[in-house]
């Protein structure tokens, strides 16, 4: 006598989630980066993940890929921010990753956890369900800076007891970048300046002082600093040639701009100067 077993349809969904935080415009962000793949041995079907943010990220943007992180479509309906489901559908075993990244402002300190989880009643048996969720913590300290981004020229007339007014052909002035962190604050940490060199000016050389590093392209100069402490000062200094005849500003201009820093900057106005 022979006895028919049916087997119902499995699919075993593996989600994995990682997170990175970072600074932009003198905002602390955090990215989460939710990845979901069909182990098989089925297709599964209306699949379905549920990522709520916690309290005190305040939702930016999120983008999604369905072809394993070749293309990305931005702020897509299929992730709700309000309910934090993400509607996948549809999961063949041989589709690519599916991967979901959403990106959140933070507006709280100490620890944040954030759960990405397989949700929903699945129509397919998932045999591993020790895979289906992962949570990932971050133990955040809503540490503030405040940096000041001066430049200025020294080009002193002796003769006349002032600086330079007007920049004339085959002069050579020194400028001077001067990055301040404000003593009323934190210690500030990976700092990132850019010297755009305008134009009327070649390039002669620069030196930071021995502060940090820095990398030159065209009329481009990057300036990493790795620390400076609250109250804390560091100069580059810039030399140049003039090619162009004209005033300071608007006609012959350098400028200097924080891009970028770890800590969250308290008054963003003083990040910029140009002379």
């Amino acid at each position: 006598q022979s006895v028919s077993i049916t087997t119902p349809p499995a699919a075993d969904i593996d989600v994995t989630q990682t997170q990175e935080n970072y600074t932009e415009q003198g905002k602390q962000y955090i990215k989460y980066t939710i990845t979901v793949k069909n182990n098989g041995p089925d297709n599964a079907t209306g699949l379905q993940i549920l990522d709520q943010l916690p309290n005190g990220l305040i939702y930016t943007k999120n983008l999604i890929s369905t072809d394993g992180g070749i293309t990305w479509t931005e702020n897509t309906t299929s992730y709700n921010k309000n309910t934090g489901i993400w509607d996948i559908g549809n999961f063949n075993t041989n589709d690519q990753t599916k991967i979901l990244i959403i990106i959140a402002e933070i507006n709280t300190t100490g620890t944040i956890k954030n759960t990405a989880t397989r949700t929903g009643t699945p129509a397919q048996y998932d045999w591993n369900p020790s895979n289906n969720a992962q949570t990932v913590t971050l133990n955040y300290t809503d540490i503030k800076c405040d940096i000041h981004v001066l430049q200025y020229p020294w080009y002193y007339l002796p003769s006349e007891g002032k600086y330079l007014e007007k920049y004339n052909v085959g002069g050579t002035p020194v400028f001077i970048v001067d990055v301040r962190n404000s003593a009323l604050y934190d210690d500030a940490t990976n700092i990132v300046i850019r010297y755009t060199i305008g134009d009327g000016f070649e390039y002669i050389g620069h030196t930071s002082e021995g502060v940090g590093r820095t990398e030159r392209t065209g009329n481009i100069i990057t300036w990493y600093i790795d620390y400076l402490p609250k109250g804390g000062q560091a100069f580059m200094t810039v030399y140049l040639m003039v090619t162009k005849s004209g005033d300071k500003t608007p006609s012959l201009t350098n400028n200097a701009s924080l891009i970028s820093v770890d800590q969250k900057d308290m008054t963003t106005k003083y990040n910029y100067q140009s002379c």
